[in-house]
């Protein structure tokens, strides 16, 4: 942002994301360039976006009303068309699921930043109640383009699995656990990361899912282990022919800023990995397959 912008002058700015804060290229890059090496093409990145652009061009022309993930899984396959290389369904699909974990400008936080504290300076120095009733930052409806606002997040309740739905409105937020409301009556207290929920001299006990645990336990016992999420494998721990325990760290995948353990769901022996280290994987993506020990 300018230093020499006068923010004073200005009740309202707007602006995008999509380039503005993000970049979309490296975004892009992120996927299109392996993909490219994989394909054994002598592109530099910016031919490769170069012809990235113009598919994506085409079919936001010829299918207007498409959803983004849709048109990016779509130019890509055009993309593959126009240099003569085959893109996957998974390819497309990783490209159409990425835009989450495509990283922002490095000035893009600090710009930020300075327009929330001079926002804050606003309220400080007239009538706080009105400055701050005037300020989109204090605005608690949810409001998006897409329609309402939800965000379901996987809790355990008791250790049993259960969605909880925050939902954003004009009242501001509310939140249900399989539809169902918080009681009036209940007390919740919060002790590491948990939350205890006491109500009629029950005590419940409420905590995020365990994706790292989720993971080794949806593997069905063959020894394949998948991505738990849409993510980025920011960490490799083991290659083929390791041998690994129950519980072993095996790798780390990072999803919307958070990262996600990934542990060795049997004893045995890894005999493949299927993606590297810096990869974009599609929820329930192959990571690594561990063959079991025998007995004996």
């Amino acid at each position: 942002m300018s230093d020499g912008l006068d923010l004073a002058r200005y009740k309202v700015l707007s602006f995008d994301c999509y380039g503005t804060l993000i970049d979309w290229e490296a975004g892009l890059i992120g996927v299109l360039g392996p993909w490219a090496r994989e394909q054994g093409l002598n592109v530099g990145n910016q031919e490769l976006l170069l012809a990235y652009a113009d598919s994506e061009a085409e079919i936001e022309r010829e299918r207007p009303t498409a959803r983004y993930p849709d048109v990016l899984a779509a130019a890509f396959r055009r993309t593959g068309e126009k240099l003569g290389r085959e893109v996957s369904d998974e390819r497309a699909e990783q490209l159409g699921q990425s835009v989450p974990d495509w990283p922002a400008f490095p000035d893009s936080a600090a710009a930020l930043a300075r327009l929330l504290t001079h926002d804050h300076q606003q309220a400080a120095s007239g009538d706080e109640d009105e400055a701050v009733a005037a300020s989109p930052w204090a605005a608690t409806d949810g409001f998006q383009f897409t329609g309402s606002r939800l965000l379901t997040l996987p809790i355990a309740v008791d250790g049993e699995a259960k969605d909880a739905t925050v939902a954003y409105g004009k009242d501001g937020m509310k939140v249900s656990v399989d539809g169902e409301l918080p009681a009036a009556d209940a007390k919740a207290f919060v002790s590491n990361g948990d939350v205890y929920v006491v109500r009629s001299g029950r005590q419940t006990r409420v905590r995020l899912q365990d994706f790292s645990a989720a993971a080794a336990q949806s593997t069905g016992g063959d020894g394949t282990v998948r991505a738990p999420m849409h993510g980025r494998l920011l960490s490799l721990f083991v290659r083929a022919g390791d041998a690994v325990e129950p519980g072993q760290r095996l790798a780390v995948i990072e999803a919307m800023k958070m990262e996600h353990t990934l542990r060795a769901p049997i004893a045995g022996i890894v005999t493949e990995v299927a993606v590297g280290e810096g990869a974009q994987v599609v929820e329930a993506a192959k990571i690594l397959v561990i063959a079991p020990d025998k007995p004996g």
